[in-house]
This record gives structure tokens, C-alpha cells and sequence, in this order.
């Protein structure tokens, strides 16, 4: 099997892979509840979906309109890959987890060779 990075990552980047990470680091962050934060993502997801955009390319204007006044996210929370490296537990999608994964995967498969 062949992967083709670049267009995974584009593929997680329209289906906004990277939202729940950031409605969790406007919780962390700045203590918004959950719910008004994922009130916030989602309409940052429709700014997004309005404009033909995905939440790492989004025009800071439009972050900032929908964003509470003394809210800010940075460039690097908004993208795929922090979504991922925020991922620490056991069979999470975080890197460690996934080749982890991948060898176990491995190994069975040389079982039945």
C-alpha cells in the first residue's frame, strides 16, 4: 500500500479533522465551557464552509469575527498536524500511537505468512 501524504492532509483539512482540537484549546486555554466552544468551531466551520475555505486557511479577519474579543488561536493550533501531536493515549491518532499500531499490525501480518 502506498500513502500520499499531501492528499491525506488535504482530504483531513475538508472534513476539519482539527475542530474538536480547537473547541478543546479554547476550553484549556482560556476556561470556555465545552459547549460555548463548540458553539465558537462551528461557526468558524461555517465561515469556512461559506467561503470555500479550511480552518488553517482561513482569513484572520474571519477568525476574528467570530472569535470572543481577547480570543486568540494561533496559526499552528489551527492546523491538522497539532490536532494529531495533541493525541497522547493508547490507541489515539497521535504518532507514537499509530506506529505503534502499525507495528502490532505488522506482526500479526507476518504470523500468517
Amino acid at each position: 500500500t502506498e500513502f500520499f501524504p499531501e492528499k491525506v492532509r488535504k482530504n483531513l483539512n475538508k472534513g476539519f479533522a482539527q475542530a474538536t482540537d480547537i473547541a478543546d484549546y479554547l476550553v484549556r486555554e482560556y476556561n470556555i465551557p465545552f459547549r460555548e466552544a463548540h458553539e465558537i468551531v462551528g461557526r468558524l466551520v461555517k465561515a469556512c464552509e461559506e467561503g470555500q475555505y479550511d480552518l488553517e486557511n482561513l482569513p484572520e479577519e474571519k477568525w476574528k469575527s467570530v472569535l470572543p474579543e481577547g480570543i486568540h488561536i494561533p496559526q499552528e493550533v489551527r492546523t491538522v498536524e497539532f490536532a494529531f501531536k495533541s493525541k497522547r493515549g493508547k490507541g489515539s491518532a497521535s504518532s507514537q500511537s499509530v506506529e505503534d499500531q502499525m507495528e502490532k499490525a505488522k506482526r500479526e501480518l507476518q504470523r500468517f505468512q
